[in-house]
């Protein structure tokens, strides 16, 4: 039975409106899915500044084992427990 012009209509008038309502929900999961991202770069950034510092203190670290070490091939003797948690050089 061949469809007549009122079905049409009806029909072009359901799908569009079916194709506004996927197109807002696409555009709500990408508003989301930025909003999201925007928060996991965030927090990335924060991880970043974290090593960053973490990677300074073992640098400053060595650093100062190796101005001990210095001091005492030079005949300074120096008590690493008043310098350092754990000791840096083998006795």
């Amino acid at each position: 039975m061949p469809l007549t012009q009122d079905d049409k209509s009806y029909l072009k008038t359901l799908l569009d409106t079916h194709t506004e309502v996927l197109q807002e929900s696409i555009r709500g999961l990408n508003q989301n899915f930025t909003v999201a991202m925007g928060n996991q770069d965030d927090r990335m950034d924060q991880v970043d500044a974290k090593l960053d510092a973490i990677m300074e203190m073992l640098a400053f670290r060595t650093e100062m084992a190796n101005l001990v070490r210095e001091l005492r091939t030079k005949g300074i003797e120096l008590d690493e427990k008043k310098i350092f948690v754990a000791p840096v050089t083998p006795r």
